[in-house]
């Protein structure tokens, strides 16, 4: 996995983003509406080849994966 997803404080301020039409992934154009278990491991693949720019397209400087996860427990809470 490239350093973005692997490096950087976990612990940084990150609103999570509800707005459906809200970006979650900037490297590859991923908003709220489209998350899934399928989009994050799309994602996960993508950093893992380090084909991904977190560091530079995020207004975090972080991977989204941390977000991926955040939504997608929320749904299930939701149920």
């Amino acid at each position: 996995m490239s350093d973005c997803c692997t490096t950087g404080d976990p612990k940084k301020e990150r609103p999570l983003p509800t707005d459906p039409d809200a970006l979650v992934c900037y490297c590859f154009n991923i908003h709220v509406r489209e998350v899934s278990a399928e989009t994050r491991g799309f994602v996960t693949e993508k950093c893992r080849k380090g084909e991904n720019r977190c560091a530079e397209l995020n207004p975090t400087g972080l991977c989204c994966l941390g977000d991926f996860a955040q939504i997608l427990a929320a749904e299930r809470a939701k149920k």
